[in-house]
């Protein structure tokens, strides 16, 4: 994908990372993972105005975060341990409603990311 690609996308609300690592498994735009997170930052994430602000944080980034993951020569490696490390554990405490687990989950996760790829 273009950087062009993503960042309109992303303005539709899109979930770039978890997106990115879907496309790469294989699934559709609205598989199980992507439904789940979207409803979460739908319904929990955007509540409260510190919900809405690390959104926002992610909204300004992750775009550029998938374009450069896009371009690193092991993406399908980083891609599946964003799954393994981050993603379905998110997942999970959204399904056992541990709602704050998930936030700092996702949150120490896009914060890794951008540490090792943007800064």
């Amino acid at each position: 994908s273009s950087y062009e690609e993503i960042a309109g996308g992303f303005k539709k609300g899109l979930c770039f990372i978890t997106t990115a690592v879907c496309d790469w498994q294989g699934k559709e735009d609205d598989c199980y993972e992507l439904t789940s997170l979207r409803a979460y930052r739908d319904s929990y994430m955007m509540r409260d105005a510190e919900g809405r602000a690390l959104v926002e944080e992610y909204y300004d980034t992750a775009p550029s975060l998938v374009w450069i993951l896009n371009m690193q020569p092991d993406a399908p490696a980083v891609y599946q341990r964003l799954y393994e490390d981050y993603l379905s554990p998110c997942i999970r405490y959204i399904e056992q409603k541990r709602y704050e687990d998930c936030r700092h989950l996702y949150t120490e996760m896009v914060r890794r990311i951008k540490k090792k790829y943007l800064l």
